[in-house]
């Protein structure tokens, strides 16, 4: 589900519900920090 976009968070996809989730929190390789906080 993630398009590999470096200015948004990684997103999956729930096999169980098929919802969207999102990492609590995540540093990608380019030093950008994501929270869980930022999306909701």
């Amino acid at each position: 589900m993630d398009g590999g976009d470096p200015t948004t968070p990684p997103r999956f996809s729930c096999e169980q519900c098929e919802g969207e989730m999102y990492p609590e929190y995540y540093k990608g390789i380019h030093g950008q920090e994501y929270k869980l906080s930022d999306v909701l």
